[in-house]
């Protein structure tokens, strides 16, 4: 996961899966990238949890945060409410596996292999059976690619917005 340590980002339901799922399958870890306001309350969590063996809190990272999801077989984010998340997006041009929750505008779904689901107490087990099924990838597609499937190639966005100011210009006229 990585984030601000918000309320918004709601790490806490993320502890909650892990801890579940090291019920059945104890080769987990969670990478928890980011810091903030909530994080003494997240380390009090993964102690009372008794997860502390399969948690890392990684802290602010500004410049190669493409190493840690390239040290990830799985992206979740169970945030209560997004805009439009830049860390799902990087995640999945990375070639990650996302399961993101069915609260974050679903314009961040860029791959079908992105799953959304519901982030209540009684979908924990369905988020532990998704995480199980994911297998960690050998290899991983190429960002550049999955970048420009989405549409998210800068040159032909720019190639678009020219089109537009052509168009405009030639309507002045």
């Amino acid at each position: 996961m990585c984030g601000r340590f918000d309320t918004q980002k709601n790490q806490e339901y993320g502890l909650r899966v892990i801890a579940e799922l090291i019920t059945t399958a104890n080769n987990v870890k969670l990478i928890l990238v980011g810091d903030g306001w909530l994080r003494n309350k997240l380390m009090d969590l993964v102690n009372e949890l008794d997860i502390s063996d399969h948690v890392i809190f990684a802290g602010q990272v500004d410049n190669n945060i493409e190493e840690y999801y390239s040290a990830m077989d799985v992206y979740i984010m169970p945030s209560l409410f997004e805009g439009f998340p830049v860390a799902a997006i990087e995640a999945q041009c990375n070639g990650l596996k996302c399961i993101l929750s069915d609260q974050i505008t679903k314009e961040a779904r860029i791959l079908d292999e992105t799953m959304l689901l519901p982030i209540d107490a009684e979908s924990i087990p369905t988020w532990c059976d998704e995480i199980k099924k994911q297998k960690p990838l050998s290899t991983r597609t190429e960002a550049k690619e999955i970048v420009k499937a989405a549409g998210y190639d800068i040159k032909t966005e720019a190639e678009k917005l020219k089109n537009k100011y052509m168009k405009l210009y030639k309507t002045e006229m």
